[in-house]
């Protein structure tokens, strides 16, 4: 276990702290609720907005736990 102040954040502090995660996290969830929505307004185009949409969702949570990770591992 590490001193690092870092180690001892949550999950939920890695990905909003600073406040470009927060930004990010922010534009990650109203992009996928937009899509959400949208394929829901139009259903004919339902995999053209949702697919997406649970793309972003997927890529910010790998990108968000890859920092919390790096921020939890030991440094030299």
């Amino acid at each position: 276990m590490t001193n690092s102040v870092h180690a001892k954040q949550s999950w939920f502090q890695t990905i909003t702290r600073p406040a470009s995660r927060m930004v990010f996290t922010i534009l990650a969830l109203v992009a996928f609720f937009a899509g959400v929505a949208l394929g829901v307004a139009f259903p004919e185009y339902q995999l053209w907005f949702q697919v997406p949409a649970v793309i972003v969702l997927m890529a910010w949570f790998v990108v968000m736990t890859q920092r919390y990770r790096r921020a939890r591992a030991p440094r030299a």
